[in-house]
């Protein structure tokens, strides 16, 4: 929780900290006095059932509940963990006020990570989300309907949340998030990274084009994000934006050149340590234990989908909601001397719809999207890059052997309604609404430079 005069205070206390600091490093001119570097430092743990507070509450989580089971374990048995971190963080919420107390919210609810450094090189992380939200609590001349700016999928759709004062936070506790043996949520989103040696190959399209049979260090992605909410107010936009310039013009006005003396004062202190630590790199990488002969990169990414309701400036109804759903996006690349990849795009559809409380006949209020009973996906897009890759795509009568990079597009049959007063409006929103209100700052500043 901050405010312009608690940020005041923030770098008064700064200031204080840099001139300890200055004491503290010494910088004379005949080099005496300052920190003393000692050349190896033991930094002991703390203990797993300690707790730490910094603003948000933590709670432990096993790490049987956050990494899935990774296919039978280890058949190595000289394989061993060699560093393994379990992080989980119960709730977050960030407070900017105004002096006046009014101001923005943003919570975030359920956050777990683990990662896991094994004896033969390899290494795996994971970090799932479950629920956040950005409310927005300014005061304002003009109707506010919606007061929430972005979120997940919450307990509670946006509208019924709106009639009840935004209580998420009991939603929650209802459902037991709060409580010690809560296990995380990966409502929001759930990203693990793997990265390991191969030997023996795999089902990698990159392996099979562009390695060969020697020792490849491989880095696989794979991230599921559910569903993303926005809803935009024109003028609800711009005040916002004009309280972050507020905030950005107080702290740059008190910092100065504070922080960056304090950077450079504190950075003395760790210079031997980063010294040591590329001293060690470079060490390794003659070895061949950083760089492996090969590299395979893959990312498996998804999105339930992506909803943004634009709604009126005036009463703050929506006027249009825009959804994109169903996409995906992989990527296979390889890098031994030649580098081919592959990357694939699946859209599974977009929509623009008027609203539900109107006039217009529900047979014309999606005005573009997907034709019924065509397809499944929108938009499919294949590329590849590299001789090898190219191979791969199929053309009929076509000759690509000769091309660097190929991409193969298909569109399915879209449908569109066009309504004159629709379209136009439609139209004047996202250049008035959504592109004015984005570059007004810009605007304003070019003429006061002119």
């Amino acid at each position: 929780r901050f405010s312009p005069s608690q940020i005041t205070d923030m770098f008064s206390v700064i200031d204080t900290w840099k001139s300890i600091m200055k004491e503290l490093s010494g910088n004379d001119d005949n080099g005496s006095g300052g920190i003393t570097i000692v050349e190896e430092l033991d930094v002991a743990m703390a203990e797993s059932n300690s707790s730490i507070e910094f603003g948000a509450k933590q709670a432990a989580v096993k790490s049987s509940d956050i990494l899935p089971a990774q296919s039978a374990v280890r058949a190595e048995k000289d394989v061993l963990t060699m560093v393994h971190l379990d992080m989980s963080l119960q709730r977050l919420s960030i407070h900017a006020l105004s002096d006046a107390g009014d101001g923005m919210e943003a919570h975030l609810v359920s956050v777990s990570v683990l990662t896991s450094n094994m004896s033969d090189g390899s290494s795996s992380a994971r970090l799932r989300m479950g629920w956040f939200w950005i409310l927005d609590r300014l005061e304002c001349d003009f109707p506010r309907l919606q007061r929430l700016v972005a979120h997940s999928k919450l307990p509670r759709s946006a509208a019924v949340l709106s009639r009840s004062g935004y209580d998420v936070m009991s939603d929650l506790s209802r459902q037991g998030v709060f409580d010690e043996g809560f296990r995380g949520s990966s409502d929001l989103a759930d990203i693990t990274w793997n990265s390991s040696r191969l030997t023996n190959g795999c089902d990698s399209f990159a392996w099979q084009v562009g390695t060969g049979n020697g020792s490849i260090h491989q880095v696989v992605i794979d991230a599921k994000f559910t569903s993303l909410f926005i809803h935009w107010n024109p003028k609800a936009v711009k005040s916002m934006t004009v309280m972050k310039e507020k905030f950005l013009s107080i702290i740059e006005e008190l910092s100065g050149a504070s922080v960056s003396d304090l950077k450079s004062s504190t950075s003395l202190t760790l210079q031997h340590t980063r010294s040591s630590h590329l001293r060690s790199i470079a060490e390794n990488t003659i070895r061949g234990v950083v760089s492996p002969l090969g590299k395979i990169f893959v990312i498996n990414a998804e999105m339930e989908s992506l909803e943004i309701s634009l709604n009126s400036a005036r009463d703050d109804l929506p006027l249009f909601v825009g959804t994109m759903c169903g996409t995906k996006v992989n990527l296979d690349s390889s890098q031994d001397g030649d580098q081919n990849m592959r990357a694939s795009l699946v859209l599974g559809d977009v929509r623009i719809e008027g609203p539900s409380v109107s006039g217009t006949h529900h047979t014309y209020k999606t005005l573009l999207g997907l034709a019924p009973n065509q397809s499944d996906s929108l938009l499919s897009v294949n590329y590849c890059m590299g001789t090898k890759a190219i191979q791969s795509l199929l053309f009929d009568d076509i000759d690509v052997s000769g091309c660097e990079a190929c991409a193969q597009i298909e569109l399915s049959p879209m449908r569109f309604v066009h309504i004159h007063a629709q379209v136009f409006t439609l139209v004047e929103y996202v250049t008035e609404g959504i592109l004015g209100t984005l570059f007004a700052k810009a605007a304003s500043s070019a003429a006061e430079a002119a």
